[in-house]
């Protein structure tokens, strides 16, 4: 079977007046709002460092996010506000099974902006339409684990960052799935 192209679409007073026939049409629009939702719906977590921001392996900035439902990623955004003068800023997410367990990337390679961006650059990884944005002296993420069950939780490390850059975010897009 093939899947009814996710649309959002509002339904017509007249397709559901009294009377009214209940056609195909009218059972595909509430198909195609129904896949919209389950495609598009989401949820985010973002951590953010404000101002002048420095240092390597920064561990937990902003804290850690424990997942109330299973969920699965659907993107990841990164920014930053005034580019540094030399360096790479890098950012990772870190699956942390339980309390105490050890803390595992869900990247196999981490999003990265560089000094050779522009002040007001983020990169946009997508999982669902795969529509990238990636400007010059950004680096795509590439995910190595996309899925997080009820009770698992994520926090974001600062693996390295340019001299003098200011204001950097990461915003991770999940959403609920079955579990």
């Amino acid at each position: 079977m093939t899947d009814i192209i996710p649309s959002r679409s509002m339904i017509q007073t007249e397709a559901v007046a009294a009377r009214a026939a209940v056609s195909e049409s009218l059972l595909t629009i509430v198909g195609a709002e129904s896949n919209f939702t389950n495609t598009y719906q989401n949820n985010s977590k973002s951590w953010w460092l404000n101002g002048v921001y420095k240092g390597v392996q920064l561990l937990g900035i902003d804290g850690i996010f424990v997942f109330p439902f299973n969920a699965e990623a659907v993107g990841v955004t990164m920014s930053n506000l005034i580019s540094g003068d030399s360096g790479t800023t890098a950012m990772d997410i870190v699956k942390i099974a339980a309390p105490g367990a050890s803390a595992v990337s869900i990247f196999s390679t981490t999003p990265k902006i560089d000094s050779s961006s522009t002040d007001n650059t983020w990169l946009v990884k997508d999982l669902i339409d795969t529509n990238n944005i990636n400007p010059i002296g950004t680096t795509l993420p590439v995910f190595s684990s996309t899925t997080f069950a009820k009770g698992e939780a994520i926090r974001t490390d600062l693996v390295s960052s340019m001299i003098g850059a200011q204001t950097v975010g990461l915003t991770l897009y999940f959403r609920v799935i079955n579990p």
